[in-house]
């Protein structure tokens, strides 16, 4: 072989070899700098978790706080709902907050403080229960000595201490993780540079890799013809499929109609009385089962979503870095739908307290132009941005009625956001009251609007649970229609009555009758 020829052949291997080479270089580097970066991810991660951690473990706190507080002022076992949960989920999260913060000095020392003053808060408060069944004026005494606060605040400082000892560890390795990620972006860009490069090189060196393309070309259409074989194979699976489906409504139509048949048979359904009454009992059981789950999942799916509001503002805070207006906006839209749907989940748990008999009423005296100050400053923004206008004759006028203040408030926002929900821009929403004609022991508040109105046929549905006679789709088809629902419940339960007058095209009024408080 000539001198030239070995130079030749010398150089065709270091080009074959080098791409191989500097890949298995370049495989290494990006090795170790995608383990840093996840390193780094890691421990931003872990910081994340440790706020999320010690904000729920303080939230569930003030929610024992909150419970135990409301059983103090109105000796109702219903606020020891949250206390219990909040109680018990407490000690979880601290655990949990220690585990985290094993491997930090700092904050080992500040939970070292933590957990005594939340045991000794969360034994004060059990113990105020306790002293509130007995004694009311001993539980207001103890109260009024201010311990209970003293430990909250030095919980809250804790907590606090907490937050920020490892929001300053967030920030060190958020950007620790930054760098790490300019150094990978580098190194990814330096490998693609050189390989091209060195690719560039070798392909025009060995010019028979064209052919081998082709080759390869050739190949993958062979493969893509088979695929759409395939592909017709699968579309006549799914035909199939459709024609077993018209196969199964079509039994299904004929099981209707049996069933329709069964239901015709009154002289058989007499016969089997018994059986009925034993069903009837077990869909009762069945019913109080149901109630019961939705309750339970209502209050658990609460939980999740308070704390995907809370990642969302720690986002729009840039705890995580810099966000575009694009990815603000898309953060806004989220927050939105949370906050949508925990209306909805908050109604399922209303509605299924109210069926379960366990909503406890206080019904007193109450001066309905104190309750519509409330109401007006919740409900006319809402109705301004709507582009609707308000008024209301309530004026000076002293109406009391007898009622429960927070129930009647509740009642009266459904109502409000009822008719601006189905009122086009330019319409009107209007309040007042009167005396109720035939009978001066009642008193009528009416919540009128000009909005779309609805079908004489439907007025007597509209009051059922999870009737919606908004079209599917549309902007005011919002919601799992609990809300008339449960309005109408608590009327009844403070010994009122709903009814709703409307016309399509015209609008609607829905008239709230209640007892007038004599002898004030």
């Amino acid at each position: 072989m000539t001198p030239r020829r070995q130079t030749s052949s010398n150089r065709d291997r270091a080009l074959a070899i080098a791409p191989v080479v500097l890949m298995v270089a370049l495989a290494f580097w990006n090795a170790e700098l995608f383990g840093r970066a996840d390193e780094g991810r890691a421990w931003v991660r872990h910081s994340e978790a440790v706020l999320a951690t010690s904000a729920s473990a303080f939230s569930h706190l003030q929610d024992a706080e909150t419970g135990q507080r409301g059983f103090l002022i109105t000796g109702s076992d219903t606020y020891l709902e949250p206390f219990h949960s909040g109680r018990d989920s407490v000690a979880i999260e601290l655990s949990r907050l220690e585990t985290l913060t094993s491997d930090n000095a700092r904050q080992q020392a500040l939970l070292e403080q933590l957990g005594p003053i939340t045991a000794r808060r969360l034994t004060l408060l059990d113990s105020l229960i306790t002293v509130r069944r007995r004694d009311p004026a001993a539980a207001a005494n103890l109260v009024r000595e201010g311990r209970g606060k003293a430990m909250m605040d030095s919980a809250r400082a804790l907590f606090a201490d907490i937050g920020k000892e490892e929001h300053r560890l967030l920030a060190e390795r958020t950007l620790q993780e930054e760098s790490d990620q300019e150094t990978l972006k580098f190194a990814l860009l330096f490998g693609v540079v050189a390989t091209a490069v060195i690719s560039f090189l070798v392909v025009s060196r060995f010019s028979r890799q064209a052919a081998r393309q082709a080759q390869v070309s050739e190949e993958l259409a062979k493969r893509n013809h088979t695929l759409q074989e395939q592909a017709v194979e699968i579309e006549t699976a799914n035909q199939q499929l459709q024609d077993q489906q018209i196969e199964l409504e079509t039994i299904n139509e004929q099981l209707r109609e049996q069933q329709l048949e069964l239901e015709m048979s009154t002289d058989q359904m007499r016969e089997h009385g018994d059986e009925l009454a034993m069903t009837t009992e077990k869909l009762r059981q069945a019913n109080e089962a149901k109630a019961k789950f939705l309750a339970n999942m209502s209050h658990e799916l609460r939980t999740p979503l308070n704390a995907i509001a809370g990642h969302v503002q720690l986002i729009e805070m840039g705890l995580h870095g810099p966000i575009s207006e694009e990815q603000r906006d898309a953060l806004d839209r989220i927050a939105r739908a949370q906050r949508h749907l925990l209306v909805l989940i908050n109604d399922i748990l209303n509605y299924t307290k109210l069926e379960a008999g366990r909503i406890a009423y206080t019904v007193a005296p109450v001066e309905l132009s104190l309750i519509m100050r409330d109401v007006s400053a919740m409900v006319e923004p809402q109705m301004t941005a709507a582009g609707l206008s308000f008024t209301s004759s309530l004026a000076n006028d002293r109406y009391v009625v007898l009622a429960d203040a927070e129930k009647l408030r509740q009642v009266l926002i459904n109502l409000f956001n009822n008719a601006t929900k189905f009122t086009p821009a330019g319409g009107r929403v209007s309040f007042g009251v009167a005396q109720h004609e035939g009978d001066d022991s009642m008193v009528e508040l009416r919540v009128s609007d000009t909005g779309i109105g609805m079908p004489a046929d439907k007025l007597e549905t509209i009051f059922d649970p999870f009737v919606q006679l908004a079209p599917a789709g549309s902007p005011s088809n919002q919601g799992v229609g609990l809300g008339l629902a449960i309005s109408r419940d608590l009327a009844r339960g403070m010994g009122g009555e709903l009814t709703v007058w409307s016309a399509e095209g015209l609008g609607s009024t829905f008239t709230l009758t209640l007892r007038r408080a004599t002898g004030l």
